[in-house]
């Protein structure tokens, strides 16, 4: 878990199939090597290890919006939208159908778009936002938000103060930004492809 939260997925994954193997239902292991195989862009073993992180805690939401996201990525969008209607029930079953805590909003946002929801997922975005201004992650989910319900500018100034103002995370948003499919619609854009210049750039500086 420490090298995936600091920006060393590739390095997480060997450890944590390790655990796997000394306990096969450690929640913890399947979601952290979910992510780390999402970061470095292996999502078949992602979504497969985001099943069995599911399965183990049978009301946690994360894992089946990770899901939706992976399969998202490998073209799987009935499975996707499966994976978020799934994720946005166990919201509803824990926090009720307007949640107060900005994780949960804006991960919940995410789910939200693969269903359609453009409307309802800008608004928990914009109250994820205002709970927590200063989370990378609610940044960062509101990023991806913005960026597949056509709001390009606004998903550039999210990446940007997560790059401004937690320099501590720029190596895990340069793990994660290189291969998530919801910043899709960005690639390509200059503003864009400069920020991903200026993280590489920042993660290879020595300390």
């Amino acid at each position: 878990m420490a090298f995936y939260v600091t920006g060393h997925p590739g390095k997480a994954i060997a450890p944590l199939k390790r655990a796997m193997e000394l306990d096969p239902d450690l929640f913890e292991a399947h979601f952290f090597c979910g992510l780390s195989c999402r970061d470095t862009g292996d999502f078949h073993n992602a979504a497969v290890h985001y099943e069995r992180a599911a399965e183990l805690q049978s009301k946690n939401h994360q894992p089946l919006a990770m899901l939706a996201d992976a399969y998202f990525a490998m073209g799987h969008r009935e499975q996707s939208v499966s994976a978020a209607r799934r994720s946005l029930n166990r919201i509803e079953e824990a926090f009720g159908r307007n949640p107060d805590v900005a994780e949960v909003l804006g991960m919940g946002a995410v789910s939200l778009v693969y269903l359609g929801e453009n409307e309802q997922a800008d608004r928990w975005v914009r109250r994820a936002i205002l709970l927590d201004p200063d989370s990378y992650s609610v940044r960062y989910n509101a990023a991806c938000n913005y960026a597949v319900i056509g709001k390009p500018d606004l998903a550039q100034e999210c990446l940007e103060f997560a790059f401004s103002h937690m320099p501590r995370a720029r190596r895990w948003l340069l793990g994660i930004a290189k291969h998530d499919p919801q910043l899709d619609p960005l690639r390509g854009r200059p503003e864009f492809e400069h920020l991903l210049r200026r993280l590489e750039a920042d993660v290879a500086a020595p300390s």
